[in-house]
């Protein structure tokens, strides 16, 4: 049975996820790059893919670290199941990137529930989120989840608020100083944030109709979930929840006002979404269960179809 299997967190169900994963990789590496094999290339997409396999590990660690789950690997099943429907974004090194660094801040902002070391903790957060920013520059918009955070855990403190504009700002510069060293000139970033604006493009995108569909059907799912298990744990679990939620339904928010074609967006966000899924199967008849893992599963078979036929 699927939920059994992966209702522990174990190396095998690591490796068969690795592998679900890899499978997914090499069809897209075929699919969008059939006329550029080398082995510079080959080279490059291994790296690519280990990141993703370093995904899983600090998806599952987050959830492990911050209890967030009951020790199963529901988080990343989803993860895997999700981010497969976008099959150019997983292959591609911006979009893996930018999701390590959206999820090292997730990371520090949850760790404000230990109530220590809150500024540090604040600045890691949004200098990871400006380094993510750089890849596309909509992201800034997840400074309201670092100033809810910030109200969550440490309100009490108002330079607690300062924080993150000094993040941001120590973040730049060095930013400034790395891009003068190995591009030779300065970095404008005022260009990159010219690109922000209101579009809605990702309506108009038929490949990502489903993969979009997808992710919304699990955030209707996981939300009401996530509230049910609000209402049963302790106030530092309800925090947590709270903040995750948030983030989830914020980050949503700016994919459909400011998504572009890509779906490099949505892949990011999923894996945001699936960080509280470990309380999600908890449905009384299994077979529901099943059901719902195995729905998952195949959807990237559904989504990849336009993909296909547009080769």
């Amino acid at each position: 049975m699927l939920s059994r299997f992966f209702s522990k967190s174990q190396p095998i169900v690591f490796l068969a996820l690795s592998f679900y994963m890899l499978l997914g990789f090499i069809g897209a590496i075929v699919f969008y790059n059939y006329n550029e094999f080398n082995l510079l290339f080959i080279l490059k997409q291994t790296g690519v893919f280990l990141l993703l396999v370093f995904l899983l590990m600090l998806i599952n660690f987050i959830c492990k670290r911050n209890e967030i789950d009951q020790q199963n690997a529901y988080a990343i099943l989803f993860f895997s199941a999700l981010s497969l429907n976008f099959p150019e974004s997983i292959i591609n090194y911006k979009a893996v990137m930018s999701l390590i660094l959206v999820l090292l801040a997730m990371r520090r902002l949850l760790n404000l529930k230990n109530n220590t070391r809150h500024k540090k903790k604040i600045f890691e957060a949004s200098f990871f989120l400006f380094l993510a920013s750089l890849f596309y520059p909509w992201l800034i918009g997840l400074v309201l989840i670092i100033y809810l955070a910030i109200a969550f855990y440490s309100y009490h403190d108002t330079r607690n608020f300062i924080v993150p504009i000094m993040s941001f700002f120590s973040a730049y510069m060095i930013s400034l100083v790395v891009y003068k060293i190995f591009s030779g000139h300065w970095l404008n970033i005022i260009d990159n944030f010219k690109s922000i604006d209101v579009s809605f493009q990702i309506f108009y995108n038929n490949e990502l109709i489903f993969g979009l569909s997808v992710c919304i059907l699990f955030t209707v799912l996981i939300i009401p979930a996530t509230i049910k298990q609000i209402n049963q744990d302790n106030v530092q679990k309800k925090l947590m929840l709270r903040l995750l939620s948030a983030t989830s339904i914020v980050f949503l928010l700016l994919i459909l006002f400011f998504g572009d074609l890509t779906g490099d967006e949505l892949f990011i966000y999923s894996g945001i979404v699936v960080l509280p899924s470990g309380n999600f199967l908890s449905f009384k008849k299994n077979w529901i269960n099943e059901i719902i893992i195995i729905i998952f599963l195949i959807s990237p078979l559904i989504s990849w179809i336009p993909h296909i036929l547009n080769l």
